[in-house]
């Protein structure tokens, strides 16, 4: 017997968790590999004063958190694992607290941060709202 088919909520919130979790794999992983920034446009000069001397270790944390975090969230969603309510809020406020760390140590540093910001939030009320039974989209 197969499982039910996702509810549109729960297929808004696998897309726009693929759409964060893979920009977020492909700009943490250029990150990483290209730890002056120069791949992806940014320069080292830009992390004076957070303590890092790089991007090296952004990268990561950006792969692991807004990469692989939602990925293995959505992916739990369409397998219909019961924890996948819990893990759309945890991205949410995951996304939600890195911006606010980003922009407290960089400023506005990417024109892409008010989208972002958006998204952590309709993805955190989208998630709270499928831990409280749903919500009827039609």
């Amino acid at each position: 017997m197969s499982p039910p088919p996702l509810t549109v909520l729960e297929r808004i919130l696998v897309a726009l968790e693929l759409i964060i979790g893979v920009s977020a794999v492909v700009g943490g992983a250029l990150l990483a590999l290209d730890p002056s920034g120069h791949t992806v446009g940014l320069r080292v000069d830009l992390l004076a004063g957070t303590g890092f001397a790089s991007f090296l270790v952004p990268g990561i944390l950006l792969l692991v958190a807004n990469g692989a975090l939602p990925l293995v969230v959505a992916a739990a969603t369409i397998r219909q694992r019961r924890w996948a309510g819990s893990g759309h809020l945890a991205v949410g406020l995951v996304l939600f607290v890195w911006l606010g760390i980003q922009t407290f140590l960089l400023g506005r540093a990417s024109s892409l941060q008010p989208t972002l910001l958006l998204l952590a939030v309709l993805i955190a009320v989208l998630g709270a709202a499928r831990l409280r039974g749903g919500l009827d989209l039609g």
